[in-house]
């Protein structure tokens, strides 16, 4: 069912609130509140939910739908920090906590925000608005090297290097500025080297500059370890994934705070950072939760949903490198963000 709040349609709806089990006594916190999919429900059951998002315009949109609703608090900030948000609304712990990464369907149907090949508009791909790096920025000042290295590593783009090729040779003639531009570029290389896909040449290229235009990855991992210090014993932790190296993060993550056994993977966290083998975690699903036909049918962007859920079992002080994880160094953060974006927390 489409939400009130706007065009986004929340996947696996039912099975989030199976999991959640809301009722009037439970606080919740959606980090991504997007369309307002999730809280909508929750709050029909009663519950507290402190809603979180860096896109204004979802934020706006949502206070202007709820606003008479005394048990929901929105902010416009990033889930990454989701302990700090939570203790400013005097929430010690909560009882749930839900993220459905990603871009959501509202921002990808405005032209404006440039997150789609499918329009026209300008090559932004800006979660918060008010953030200086955008796409246009990647695209025209990168080195050749860097920009290869993301869209290899973050779209897991076979062909990089020869997209990137045609992107520096079409920036020394003039600035890329618009999407269709980009896209054009792309598919211009598929065409020429008569490359057969099932999805449109530059999805992967596209997903692969929002991803680090918005430091996804790393915003994941935080919002991960942030989760376990403020989830109640028996709170649940969903996660919704719609890439398989956001999905990757979340598994191995997962299986690392609990007693499942991990297999050998270039993303497996180190368990010896468990302090006294005192587990988190257990996890709820051993195998993915993926929509079935019928919810495909009715969103198709629902198809490449992966959800996940754990529930917190003891309260563990451990303190985690985000390096033991090894998500994907590409070129110094600092140099873009201003910050470390490897340090502990």
């Amino acid at each position: 069912m489409q939400n009130i709040v706007n065009n986004h349609i929340p996947v696996l709806l039912n099975k989030v609130i199976k999991y959640l089990q809301p009722n009037s006594n439970k606080v919740f916190i959606d980090g991504t509140f997007g369309g307002g999919g999730y809280t909508l429900e929750l709050l029909k059951y009663g519950s507290k939910v402190l809603g979180i998002d860096k896109d204004i315009e979802a934020i706006k949109q949502g206070k202007n739908f709820f606003k008479k609703n005394k048990k929901l608090f929105l902010i416009l900030g990033n889930f990454a920090y989701l302990k700090y948000y939570a203790h400013k609304y005097g929430l010690k712990f909560v009882d749930g906590i839900v993220l459905d990464l990603g871009v959501s369907s509202n921002q990808l149907n405005n032209h404006n925000r440039g997150f789609s090949f499918m329009y026209d508009g300008p090559l932004d791909m800006r979660m918060n608005i008010n953030q200086k790096i955008s796409a246009k920025t990647l695209i025209n000042k990168l080195h050749a090297d860097d920009l290869i290295k993301i869209i290899h590593t973050l779209g897991e783009e076979k062909y990089a290097k020869s997209i990137v090729l045609a992107i520096t040779k079409a920036r020394k003639i003039k600035n890329i500025t618009r999407t269709s531009e980009l896209s054009y570029i792309i598919n211009q290389v598929f065409k020429k080297k008569k490359i057969k896909t099932r999805i449109n040449p530059a999805t992967r290229t596209f997903q692969a500059l929002r991803i680090y235009v918005n430091n996804e990855l790393y915003n994941i991992i935080r919002a991960l370890i942030e989760s376990q210090k403020i989830l109640n014993i028996n709170g649940r932790l969903i996660v919704n994934s719609f890439h398989s190296l956001e999905d990757r993060i979340v598994k191995y993550f997962l299986k690392a705070n609990s007693n499942k056994k991990q297999k050998k993977s270039k993303y497996k966290i180190n368990q010896n950072n468990i302090l006294n083998n005192q587990y988190a975690f257990k996890i709820l699903t051993p195998k993915v939760i993926k929509p079935d036909n019928i919810e495909i049918k009715r969103n198709p962007r629902s198809r490449s949903a992966r959800l996940r859920v754990a529930e917190k079992i003891s309260i563990c002080s451990n303190k985690f490198n985000i390096n033991t994880l090894n998500i994907p160094r590409l070129i110094n953060y600092k140099n873009i963000w201003g910050y470390n974006s490897v340090s502990i927390f």
